[in-house]
């Protein structure tokens, strides 16, 4: 969780926006402390000022997880950071319909996948393209034998 959003308040297009609708956030939505949005704002002026004043004073995320669904909520299990960013992002998303952040996660973090099926028997192919915040990766494993000595 910590990286993730980490790496939200790096991602300076996104944190740019949350501080330039800060106002809009509080008009837009009750100034409720279970609104995941004005929590995010107040993580990100927080993180802001430690900066500022070059503190290492850790940031307490306890409040921000409890607005969280399960299991990142209450778990004290580790949990993927995929799995976290993708549930973050979609809640903001739906959060921000009808305010002048909607449609900033799709801007921001959305690509297009496309996927391309072709027959090896006949040539025939069809495209299929998916819009997604995360993309697999393949590594290819090489065989690094040569590498060893005896």
């Amino acid at each position: 969780m910590n990286a993730f959003l980490q790496s939200l308040y790096a991602t300076l297009p996104f944190k740019e926006q949350i501080f330039l609708y800060a106002g809009a956030l509080n008009a837009n939505f009750p100034s409720d402390p279970s609104n995941l949005l004005i929590n995010l704002h107040q993580l990100f002026e927080t993180m802001k000022k430690s900066a500022e004043l070059g503190s290492l004073e850790q940031i307490k995320l306890s409040e921000f997880k409890k607005l969280m669904p399960e299991p990142f909520n209450s778990s004290k299990d580790q949990q993927d950071t995929i799995d976290f960013g993708r549930a973050l992002l979609d809640d903001i998303e739906k959060k921000t319909k009808g305010s002048a952040l909607e449609g900033l996660i799709e801007k921001l973090f959305t690509c297009e996948i496309a996927h391309r099926y072709e027959c090896q028997e006949c040539g025939n192919a069809s495209e299929n393209i998916d819009k997604a915040v995360d993309f697999p990766l393949s590594f290819c494993i090489f065989n690094l034998d040569f590498l060893i000595k005896i």
